[in-house]
């Protein structure tokens, strides 16, 4: 999954990308559960575009593929990470029983951090900085 801040003003929900529209129905104040989906990787789409600028600048990386992601998450993180940056905002969601997200598989990105000398933007810093933008589409006075 990737996620993100926009480098363009977006205006409106629906000209935020698939994976950003899922992460908005967190960031309006969703009255469901969280995701029922498994535990899984991510990438801040910064670090994708970095990896693909270093590949291209990279001998090294001629021919080679790389897999680019940032580490596994929970959706109840990302709950809690919202809930630490705005207070009282999330409390409704973070309080529903949280379901037990196991992951379903392993990852690794040893070799772009080797080879294309990647370091990988964090989950709270992604999805704080997600956060300005759609919380700006959710109260365009910037209100909490």
């Amino acid at each position: 999954m990737v996620y993100g801040p926009h480098v363009t003003i977006v205006d409106k929900v629906d000209q935020l990308n698939a994976m950003n529209q899922f992460l908005y129905a967190i960031v309006a104040g969703p009255k469901e559960l969280l995701p029922n989906v498994p535990a899984q990787s991510f990438v801040d789409v910064r670090d994708a575009a970095l990896a693909h600028v270093r590949a291209l600048e990279s001998p090294e990386a001629a021919g080679r593929r790389f897999l680019i992601t940032s580490e596994m998450f929970k959706w109840h993180q990302v709950v809690d990470i919202l809930n630490e940056a705005y207070p009282g905002r999330y409390d409704e969601l973070a309080q529903k029983e949280r379901v037990d997200e196991q992951p379903v598989h392993k990852i690794s990105n040893d070799a772009a951090r080797e080879k294309l000398g990647m370091t990988f933007i964090g989950l709270k810093k992604c999805i704080l900085d997600a956060a300005e933008d759609m919380i700006r589409l959710c109260d365009p006075k910037g209100g909490n």
